[in-house]
C-alpha cells in the first residue's frame, strides 16, 4: 500500500476494504467521545457493499451511529436497485440497527422533489440546520460522477448550503435521481473517496490531475469547506495516475 498526502493506492480491493475499515473505526472512536454520536452518510455502489461487510464484524459502538444516504435512485426499497435496500442487507441489518438510526430516502413519496424535500427538511431537524456528517463516502462512477451528481445536469449549480437535497433529471439514463448537494457533502468533517477498477481510471486521473472542469467531471466539485477529503483508490483504477 502506497500513501501520499490524501491519496492511499491499496495493492487490491481487500487492502482497500482494510484500510476504510480502519479509517471508519478511528473517526467513529473520536466522534463518539467528543460529540456521543457518529453520524455517516453511505454509498451505493459494488465496492461499497464490500466495505459495509467487512463493518460488519468490527466492535464499535454501534448504538451511536446514524446512517443516512448520499444519493438513491426513485425506487421503492425493496428494489434491487435501491442503494438502501444493498446497504440494509450487507450493513443494516446485520448489526440490527433500528429504524430510528437509519435515514433513508422516502421513496414511496410522490415525485422526485417531494422525496428531496422531504429528506432535505429531516437532515434539517436532525442537524439543526445545516448537514454536518462526521463521516461521508463516495464512490466515483465511469463519468466523473459522485452521488448522483452527474455531468450537465441541474443539480450542479446548487452551490449554497441551504439546498441540502434535490432531485436530479440525468438525461443519459433517462431517469430522476435523487440527491445530496456538493454544498452539503462538502460540509462534512471527513469526505472518502472509495475507486476500485480499471473502468473508473481515465475518470480517476481526470479527476485528480486534469484540467478543472466540473460541469463534465462533477467530482471535482467535492473540495470540504472545514474537513478532510481523502481517496482511497486500489491499483488498477490508479494505473492511469502520474507519479
Amino acid at each position: 500500500m502506497k500513501q501520499k498526502d490524501n491519496i492511499v493506492i491499496a495493492d487490491d480491493v481487500n487492502e482497500l476494504a482494510d484500510e476504510f475499515t480502519r479509517i471508519f473505526v478511528e473517526l467513529c472512536e473520536i466522534s463518539v467521545k467528543e460529540s456521543g454520536r457518529f453520524t455517516v452518510a453511505l454509498s451505493g455502489g459494488s465496492t461499497p457493499k464490500i466495505l459495509y461487510r467487512r463493518l460488519v464484524s468490527v466492535k464499535l459502538p454501534w448504538n451511536r451511529v446514524f446512517f443516512f444516504f448520499g444519493d438513491e435512485r426513485c425506487v421503492p426499497p425493496d428494489h434491487s436497485e435501491s442503494n438502501f435496500r444493498m446497504a440494509s442487507k450487507t450493513l443494516l441489518k446485520p448489526l440490527s440497527v433500528p429504524e430510528t438510526r437509519i435515514f433513508r430516502w422516502s421513496t414511496e413519496l410522490h415525485g422526485p422533489p417531494d422525496i428531496a424535500a422531504d429528506y432535505a427538511e429531516r437532515l434539517r431537524t436532525f442537524f439543526g440546520g445545516v448537514p454536518r456528517f462526521d463521516l461521508c463516502l463516495l464512490g466515483l462512477g465511469a463519468d466523473g460522477h459522485t452521488a448522483s451528481l452527474f455531468p450537465d445536469t441541474k443539480a450542479l449549480n446548487y452551490d449554497d448550503s441551504t439546498s441540502f437535497a434535490v432531485s436530479n433529471w440525468v438525461p443519459e439514463l433517462q431517469a430522476y435521481r435523487i440527491t445530496l448537494t456538493a454544498a452539503v457533502i462538502n460540509n462534512s468533517a471527513e469526505i472518502v473517496f472509495v475507486v476500485a477498477g480499471r473502468e473508473k481510471a481515465a475518470a480517476l486521473a481526470a479527476v485528480i490531475q486534469g484540467p478543472h472542469k466540473p460541469e463534465k467531471l462533477p467530482a471535482q466539485l467535492i473540495d470540504p469547506v472545514d474537513g478532510r477529503l481523502r481517496w482511497l483508490i486500489d491499483a488498477p483504477a490508479a494505473s492511469l495516475l502520474t507519479p
